[in-house]
C-alpha cells in the first residue's frame, strides 16, 4: 500500500513538473508575441518604419545628374542621407544618388522653408500657420498653429519644436516627440521674441535664441531647458550682438554671433569664444569640427591675413572670405 501511494505521489509531482514547464513555455511564446507587438506599434509611431520605407524607395536607377530644373525658382537644396532634396517656389522634389525623382510634393508658400533630419522633411512658411512633416513616400502630417510658425527645427529623433508668436506673450516654443501628437515642452516668453532653437543631439534637452531690447541696447538672449524640466539650467545675455546661428557641432552647441562664435558643452559650461576681430559676420557656412567659413565685411586686410578678396568693393570695405579653426 505504501509503495502505490508513494507512486501516486511521484506521479502527481511529475505532471505539476509537466504542467509548470507547459504554462512556462505558454507565457514565453505570449511574451514573445506581445514584446513583437510592442516593438512594431513603436516601429510604426518613430522613425524606423519611416527609415525602411525610405531606404527602400531610394533603391533604383535614375537619368543621373547633372538634372535641368526649369521654369521655377530654386528656393533652397539639401542632402538628406543619400537623397537630395530641391525645394522650388511650388514643388519639393526628392530624388535619390541616381537621379531618380521619389516624391514631388506640391505646395503653396510664397516663402517656403524646409529642414530634414535622417527621415522626415518640414516645410513651413514663416508668414503660414500650416506646418508639414513630409517623409520619402508619404505626407507624416499637416499641422495647424494658432499664429504663423516663425520657425521649426526637427531633432535626430524626429522631435519637432516650433516658434509661434502669441496674443499674450512675444513668442512661444512648442515641442511634440516623434508621434507629433500632445506638446512634450511648451515655454512662452514674455519680455524677448523668439527666432532660434536646436535640439541636443540626444534629444534630451533644447537651446533657443532670443532678442529684445534693455535700456536702448540690443540684447540677444540664450536659453537651455531640458524637456522633462520647466525651469532653464543655463542662460546667456549678449549685449550688442545679433545670434545669427545656433546648432550642435560635435557634441557641443556653437552659438554665432556677428561678433564672435561661442561654444558651449551639454550642460551649459562656456568652452571656447573665438573673436571675429570686429569684422562684422554677413554670411556663413559650419562644416562641422568646429570650423567656420565666413563672408566678413572689412575695411582693409590686415598682412598675413588668410583671406579671398570679393572683387566688386562693397562700401568703403571689401568681402572677405576667412576660416576659422577653434
Amino acid at each position: 500500500m505504501g509503495q502505490l501511494e508513494d507512486i501516486e505521489r511521484l506521479r502527481k509531482k511529475r505532471n505539476r513538473r509537466q504542467n509548470f514547464k507547459r504554462l512556462a513555455v505558454f507565457l514565453l511564446i505570449l511574451a514573445i508575441f506581445f514584446g513583437g507587438w510592442l516593438v512594431w506599434e513603436k516601429m510604426k509611431q518613430t522613425s524606423l518604419a519611416e527609415q525602411l520605407a525610405g531606404g527602400f524607395a531610394e533603391l533604383g536607377s535614375g537619368s543621373g545628374y547633372p538634372m535641368e530644373i526649369s521654369g521655377v525658382t530654386v528656393r533652397q537644396i539639401k542632402t538628406m542621407g543619400n537623397a537630395l532634396l530641391v525645394l522650388t517656389d511650388t514643388h519639393l522634389h526628392i530624388y535619390n544618388k541616381n537621379g531618380k525623382l521619389l516624391r514631388e510634393v506640391q505646395h503653396d508658400y510664397a516663402n517656403p522653408v524646409i529642414k530634414c533630419s535622417g527621415s522626415r522633411i518640414i516645410l513651413y512658411d514663416p508668414s503660414s500657420r500650416i506646418l508639414r512633416v513630409e517623409s520619402k513616400t508619404k505626407t507624416v502630417k499637416e499641422m495647424t498653429f494658432d499664429e504663423p510658425v516663425l520657425f521649426a527645427a526637427l531633432s535626430d529623433q524626429n522631435d519637432l519644436a516650433v516658434i509661434t508668436n502669441t496674443q499674450r506673450f512675444l513668442g512661444q516654443v512648442i515641442v511634440y516627440d516623434n508621434s507629433l501628437e500632445e506638446p512634450v515642452f511648451s515655454w512662452k516668453s514674455a519680455e524677448s521674441y523668439l527666432y532660434g532653437a536646436a535640439f541636443e543631439p540626444g534629444g534630451d534637452s533644447i537651446a533657443v535664441s532670443s532678442v529684445q531690447v534693455q535700456d536702448g541696447d540690443l540684447v540677444s538672449g540664450l536659453t537651455m531647458y531640458r524637456l522633462d524640466e520647466e525651469s532653464p539650467f543655463m542662460q546667456r545675455q549678449f549685449v550688442d550682438e545679433t545670434i545669427h546661428d545656433i546648432s550642435y557641432q560635435n557634441g557641443e552647441l556653437q552659438v554665432l554671433t556677428d561678433q564672435n562664435a561661442y561654444y558651449y558643452s551639454e550642460s551649459g559650461k562656456e568652452k571656447a569664444v573665438v573673436s571675429f576681430q570686429e569684422e562684422p559676420l554677413r554670411m556663413f557656412c559650419s562644416r562641422g569640427e568646429k570650423s567656420i567659413f565666413g563672408m566678413i565685411f572689412s575695411p582693409d586686410a590686415g598682412p598675413g591675413e588668410s583671406t579671398t578678396k570679393n572683387p566688386s568693393p562693397v562700401g568703403e570695405g571689401s568681402l572677405l572670405l576667412k576660416a576659422f579653426l577653434t
